[in-house]
């Protein structure tokens, strides 16, 4: 099923990939214009509403921005078996493969299986399915997305993130099993400030107003978010040389960072 605003945002293309999306058994046949997906079946504005609801913070951090040029969906499947399918004009891709790795910049998307994925040096966005995934980033101002599922998120030395480039997970569940492997860190102070130790690991809560996920409404409505940085001082001079910010984080227990 076509429409005229296929491919045309990254919202798009996340919706497509999601596992509220690949859920659809049957469709209706009427139509509906949806506002960003264009000319749809009512099964497919249900499916989405249920992905806004389900992923609000992937929602507001992706519905500005534009299409990827590459978005591939890992599956189990042969192609012609795979149903649904997105529109062509959405440029998603589909990989019979467990594993994923992006060599430039772009979507890669797990399913339920326990997926690897890598993005490339570039800026990425990686969604983890059901499974129990492992995501790497490589390179920094990356969006992670773990999904259902105790996810490993892993980040190496050569991720140079800073204030003004910060990879974020958007959907990070401590308490679910979800972890966080930083590669070369030595030790987690909490919310204690660095000591000028090379691998330190803190982190500073923060609130902030947002708009909220409703792409129906200009300049509203708007809530109080919280979240955390996670701050990573790899050489010791007591400043941050990589960055993850947390959404919806109040606090990080201190056996949710694996360190080296």
């Amino acid at each position: 099923m076509s429409s005229k605003n296929s491919g045309n945002s990254a919202l798009l293309q996340a919706f497509y990939l999601s596992k509220q999306f690949r859920s659809i058994k049957a469709e209706t046949r009427d139509l509906r214009i949806h506002p960003i997906l264009g000319g749809i079946s009512s099964t497919r504005w249900k499916a989405y509403k249920r992905f806004k609801a389900r992923n609000s913070r992937l929602f507001i951090n992706i519905k500005q921005k534009t299409a990827y040029k590459r978005a591939i969906q890992l599956t189990g499947l042969e192609t012609e078996k795979i149903i649904p399918r997105a529109p062509d004009e959405a440029n998603i891709q589909y990989l019979k493969s467990r594993n994923g790795r992006l060599k430039k910049k772009g979507i890669l998307s797990g399913d339920h299986r326990r997926n690897t994925l890598k993005g490339s040096l570039d800026k990425d966005l990686l969604i983890g399915g059901g499974g129990k995934d492992r995501i790497i980033g490589r390179g920094g101002d990356d969006l992670l997305s773990g999904g259902q599922g105790p996810d490993l998120f892993i980040f190496r030395p050569d991720q140079r993130s800073t204030t003004e480039a910060t990879d974020m997970i958007t959907d990070f569940k401590g308490n679910k099993g979800d972890r966080i492997r930083i590669h070369g860190a030595k030790e987690f102070l909490g919310y204690k400030a660095f000591t000028g130790q090379p691998g330190e690991v803190n982190f500073i809560v923060w609130m902030a107003a947002k708009e909220m996920p409703d792409e129906t409404k200009i300049g509203g409505p708007y809530g109080i978010y919280q979240g955390a940085h996670l701050n990573i001082d790899r050489d010791g001079d007591g400043m941050a040389d990589q960055v993850i910010d947390l959404p919806g984080q109040g606090w990080i227990e201190k056996n949710w960072i694996l360190t080296d």
